[in-house]
């Protein structure tokens, strides 16, 4: 898997990473916000 191959991957999920990774944030508009 080549770098960019794993940014797309990572792109495509952002939500769910940030999900499982800053839980305690919340998603307002585009962005997801923490703290």
């Amino acid at each position: 898997m080549s770098v960019s191959d794993l940014a797309r991957r990572l792109a495509e999920r952002a939500e769910a990473v940030c999900r499982v990774y800053l839980s305690r944030g919340r998603r307002q508009g585009a962005w997801w916000c923490v703290g």
